[in-house]
């Protein structure tokens, strides 16, 4: 059974494969350096020690006129150049908007939520208790209550949020968060200290790289 996938461009993939000969002294192809790559992303979500196992599926015999060539490797648009990594916390740090994190409780009305989503100008918000994420609540899951007749003001966003938006640490890359955004997700949580400080969205990643 998976439980989830990252993609890799065949440009990390390739210079993953180069860095495991470079530095590990492995001679293996492009799928062994698309694993590794996921894995060194997964394993960054996790902020104390644990161990993992990677597959690596191929060997770099058949690439030597390829991805081990660097005359093949620059006509591809492959080349290795250095790139500034950019934490969550400095995505925060940029946003126009700074407020507080918006958020509802799960004991909340829905009606509520309808009420912050309007006041706020926002199209999902997170459902926490406490410092926890619990859940989250939509304008795509409010629209269906309406369509379907339910009284908002008598409904619980307990017995109807979203899933929870993912967590991730104010110190982890930004591609991290662009990942998850691209694999579906309307938001993501940003934690310090496990206590949230921020929610970004894909137009706040935008907002960023287009300023950048």
């Amino acid at each position: 059974m998976v439980d989830e996938t990252i993609k890799i461009s065949d440009r990390e993939g390739f210079l993953m494969a180069r860095r495991l000969a470079r530095e590990e002294g492995l001679l293996v192809g492009g799928s062994s350096g698309y694993a590794m790559a996921a894995a060194l992303r997964f394993a960054s979500r996790y902020t104390t020690p644990a161990n993992f196992v990677v597959m690596l599926p191929d060997t770099g015999r058949n690439y030597m006129s390829k991805l081990f060539n660097d005359v093949w490797m620059q006509a591809q648009g492959f080349v290795e150049q250095a790139s500034e990594r950019v934490t969550l916390r400095e995505i925060l740090a940029r946003k126009q908007d700074r407020r507080k994190i918006i958020s509802i409780e799960a004991g909340a009305r829905v009606i509520d939520g309808v009420k912050l989503l309007h006041q706020h100008d926002i199209s999902q918000v997170p459902v926490l208790e406490g410092d926890r994420v619990v859940g989250s609540l939509s304008e795509a899951t409010v629209l269906k209550l309406v369509h379907d007749g339910r009284d908002l003001a008598k409904t619980a966003i307990s017995d109807v949020m979203g899933k929870p938006f993912p967590v991730l640490d104010v110190v982890l890359d930004a591609n991290e968060a662009y990942r998850l955004l691209q694999a579906g997700n309307d938001a993501v949580i940003v934690t310090e200290n496990g206590k949230p400080q921020g929610v970004v969205t894909r137009i706040d990643l935008v907002d960023f790289w287009m300023k950048k």
